[in-house]
């Protein structure tokens, strides 16, 4: 379907959710542009919520964290 420059691009599709990732932003916008025309879909921007978790990024570090603190059950 699309083959970036030499660069990785990775994926991650759970039912009706889609993660996509790679270091270019111009690769990540041609990508989702192409998949989106073989798909039907919208592109929500940056993630800040995937699979009720929620999505912590460093872009400093380039890193990130996933939260599951709405799963967590406090007992007093």
């Amino acid at each position: 379907m699309y083959a970036a420059k030499a660069e990785d691009i990775f994926t991650s599709a759970h039912v009706d959710d889609c993660l996509i990732a790679c270091k270019s932003e111009d690769n990540m916008a041609t990508f989702k542009r192409e998949l989106l025309t073989r798909f039907v879909g919208t592109d929500e921007g940056e993630v800040t919520q995937y699979l009720g978790c929620e999505v912590i990024r460093d872009r400093t570090t380039r890193t990130a964290k996933l939260l599951q603190a709405g799963y967590v059950v406090l007992k007093h």
